[in-house]
């Protein structure tokens, strides 16, 4: 008063409300290299009740200044604000530069700004990505158990939230959740099962009960996906436990003119998990189910297996509509097939030829001097052929051998007549016989050779006795009886005989070819007078 003055003890006033006129960024990432996410430049107005921006607020000692805190909600810790927390209002604004986060990643966090103690404001939900996601413990190859219909994955999985730095993510443990989701490249996935949605404790995500059901491949994956950062894990495989061919494959036996002799247009196998269900997912076009041929007992080339050899799966099965067999017979293959490394073995199967030949044909014969038989050839040969008369050549089974036996055309002859190896091995489709006759003589024998029923007649072959002896002679002196005509020479009997003087006494044959014939000479001029 007339220069007298007097001061008031301090007061305050405190604005209606604190606005964030720019609000930080409500999705920030960890950048490559930093350690620390920034929100951007936040600006916040101390305002009247009116609405008005109280310009006049700029008082720069602490208790006046604009003060900030991170907050988490959903069961997170709250982490540590990073830069100037505490920011003097100019012009009544504060403007917040640097604010960061550092070791903690979720979408439950917010900020508060407070003034004067008790007007405070909250941001908008803040979302923190981490920078990258790191797999530790991946699958590599399992496989269905036995009575299994699930493929476990690892015992314990885990995924680790990392900063730009390389740093885990130690604070993050709120309830935002780790993905897991199956994947294949080239196909559609099967069944994911177990826990696939993990809260992160200290930065990890531990997945302990992952299996994988209905699908076999080698190119699965697993996506993890935390706020939309994801992290894919490598290729694995799947195997099925076992192999099932519900539809065999059929005997073979080519056709006329056919060089192939199919197995059947339906073999169908399927993969089968340890429960015996089919993987139905399995589809994978990378993933080929493929068909060998076996031969138990001889050797067999796979160039022998004709027809589409290698199939893609298709809902867990796979049809083969087209494998046949070339160059080759006998009655002990199967077919192999194997996906991945299961392998099943179809039923023993039978490839039988379109015919025999007789390339090399028995020869006429005759005992020699003190042989007791006839050769009739060292190299007879027969041939197993296709459908198109080409040798099947890759037959070489030891189980399945060509029989020779005699015939007689217009007789009858015991198959031990036939001396020599009767039942030989094919080896690249032919085989040789070396054989003798013995205790028969005639003009009408044939060799038939068999193979797996079927048959081959060579041409006729004769074998001639070494001499024809008279065991009961005739009368060497005979006399018209008194009112005959005809003067007899008694019973005369006649004997084929080896070389060895044995009598040959299979030879019985009823054509007039093979019968003994007599005539009667007469010798010192006189003339030839009719036998009767």
């Amino acid at each position: 008063y007339e220069g007298v003055t007097v001061q008031t003890n301090e007061f305050r006033v405190r604005p209606h409300n604190v606005y964030i006129s720019t609000p930080p960024s409500t999705t920030v990432q960890y950048a490559n290299g930093l350690t620390k996410a920034g929100f951007g430049t936040v600006v916040v107005q101390q305002r009247d009740g009116s609405n008005n921006v109280l310009t006049g607020g700029d008082n720069t000692q602490a208790s006046d200044q604009v003060s900030v805190v991170l907050q988490e909600s959903g069961g997170g810790s709250t982490t540590t604000m990073l830069g100037d927390l505490l920011v003097q209002a100019i012009t009544g604004a504060s403007t917040f530069t640097d604010l960061g986060i550092q070791g903690d990643a979720g979408s439950a966090f917010s900020m508060r700004f407070t003034v004067l103690s008790t007007v405070t404001v909250d941001s908008s939900a803040l979302t923190v990505r981490p920078y990258s996601l790191v797999i530790s413990n991946s699958p590599t190859l399992h496989q269905y158990g036995a009575s299994s219909s699930l493929a476990t994955l690892p015992t314990t999985l885990t995924v680790t939230l990392k900063n730009g730095n390389g740093d885990t993510l130690t604070a993050a443990d709120s309830s935002d959740l780790m993905t897991a989701t199956l994947r294949e490249n080239n196909g559609s996935p099967g069944t994911l099962n177990g826990d696939n949605t993990i809260a992160a404790s200290s930065g990890v995500s531990a997945f302990t009960d992952l299996s994988v059901s209905n699908d076999a491949s080698s190119q699965l994956y697993l996506r993890f996906t935390f706020l939309t950062v994801t992290v894919d894990s490598s290729e694995f495989t799947v195997r099925p436990n076992h192999l099932h061919i519900s539809q065999q494959p059929s005997h073979a036996q080519y056709g006329n003119s056919a060089s192939s002799a199919s197995f059947g247009n339906s073999i169908t196998v399927r993969v089968r998990d340890g429960a015996n269900n089919v993987l139905a997912a399995a589809d994978n076009t990378g993933n080929m189910m493929a068909a060998t041929i076996l031969e138990t007992g001889g050797s067999v080339s796979q160039n022998a297996l004709l027809g589409t050899k290698s199939l893609a799966m298709s809902s867990g099965s796979r049809v083969f509509t087209d494998l046949a067999a070339q160059g080759e017979a006998g009655t002990q293959f199967k077919l192999r097939f194997t996906f991945d490394t299961v392998t099943v073995d179809s039923n023993t199967v039978r490839v039988l030829p379109y015919a025999l030949s007789v390339t090399t044909q028995p020869s006429n014969s005759q005992y020699a001097a003190a042989a007791s038989t006839a050769s009739i050839g060292s190299a007879i040969a027969v041939e197993l052929q296709d459908g198109a008369g080409n040798k099947l050549t890759g037959s070489d089974n030891s189980g399945n051998n060509v029989v020779v036996t005699p015939l007689e055309v217009g007789g009858n002859i015991d198959p031990s007549s036939l001396v020599g190896d009767v039942d030989r091995t094919v080896t690249a489709g032919a085989v040789e016989f070396s054989l003798s006759i013995q205790q028969e003589a005639g003009s009408h024998f044939k060799l038939q050779f068999a193979y797996e029923g079927v048959t081959v007649q060579t041409n006729e072959f004769r074998v001639r006795p070494h001499n024809v002896y008279i065991s009961t002679p005739p009368s060497t002196t005979v006399q018209y009886a008194n009112g005959l005509t005809k003067a007899g020479f008694g019973t005369v009997v006649v004997q084929q005989r080896d070389g060895s003087n044995n009598v040959l006494t299979g030879g019985d044959n009823t054509q007039a070819s093979d019968q003994v014939s007599v005539v009667l000479q007469e010798s010192g001029g006189g003339s030839t007078t009719t036998m009767l």
